[in-house]
């Protein structure tokens, strides 16, 4: 059988701006399997908002600890840039294990920086 892979998704407490006086809900999606070694991504409800993030590092911190860089990218095939891939899988893996709130610093055009926090004590491998 292929492996389809997992995926493990948690919502944010508050919605975020994304332009326009709109704001959309997000998810953190880890995936594991289905050719992913480990993919973590941050993706709007509202497919309109868009990250202004081509290639970047973004600002992370999980519970109290010390802020952490990921590598990202919004670049999509289809140019809608309404998710934001996080690069270094494994290692948001691991924080996310331990953690139970995960903090991300992220831009959107027409809303500038904010931070966006998720719940992740709870999160658990989809079967």
């Amino acid at each position: 059988a292929a492996d389809i892979g997992v995926e493990a998704c948690t919502k944010s407490l508050a919605d975020i701006a994304i332009g326009g006086g709109e704001k959309s809900a997000v998810r953190l999606c880890l995936r594991r399997g289905g050719g992913y070694p480990y993919a973590g991504s941050i993706v709007l409800g509202d497919l309109h908002g868009q990250f202004a993030c081509p290639d970047c590092e973004i600002r992370a911190r999980f519970d109290g600890g010390a802020a952490q860089s990921f590598s990202a990218t919004a670049a999509s095939t289809d140019g809608t840039d309404y998710a934001l891939f996080l690069r270094d899988g494994a290692r948001l893996a691991g924080e996310l294990k331990r953690a139970r709130a995960a903090t991300f610093t992220v831009s959107l055009r027409g809303a500038g920086e904010q931070a966006v926090t998720f719940n992740v004590a709870g999160l658990r491998w989809a079967r």
